[in-house]
């Protein structure tokens, strides 16, 4: 959408240097001018106001996308080195992300919680990503 719109601004703004060349040329009374260049100055104008918006929206999601492959690369990490890591650094991570267990006749619902771990903490697998996400899994037998 950045992309036509900027396109259709430089087409009017081509439009408006015709109409001002066949004005200057004589070719174009000054209510013929007006009539005709208004309409294209106030979609430019329009145009103008609508970009830094879709541009904002644009650079989130980027930045978004950004985050989530991070977060990914961040998983991938820890899921490579979990076999290596201590049982001790892998219980507190455990114990880190995991808000409750429960425990049924037929299934174990465990709810997860990552929130990043208090300042001066050394005992991290990854770096701390400064989000909260939960999520619940369920299995069955």
């Amino acid at each position: 959408l950045i992309g036509v719109l900027m396109k259709e601004r430089r087409k009017l703004t081509r439009e408006q240097d015709t109409l001002i060349d066949l004005y200057q040329d004589g070719q174009l009374t000054k209510s013929d001018f007006g009539a005709r260049y208004s309409p294209l100055a106030e979609r430019i104008a329009t145009i103008d106001e609508e970009l830094p918006a879709l541009e904002a929206a644009r650079d989130v999601l980027r930045i978004n996308t950004l985050s989530a492959e991070e977060v990914i690369r961040e998983a991938m990490d820890l899921y490579t080195r979990w076999p290596n890591l201590p049982h001790e650094e892998q219980r507190a991570i455990v114990e880190a992300i995991v808000e409750r267990i429960d425990v049924g006749e037929e299934d174990v619902s465990i709810s997860l919680l990552a929130t990043p771990l208090p300042q001066g903490s050394d005992k991290r697998a990854t770096h701390s990503q400064g989000f909260m996400a939960a999520t619940s899994c369920t299995r069955a037998g």
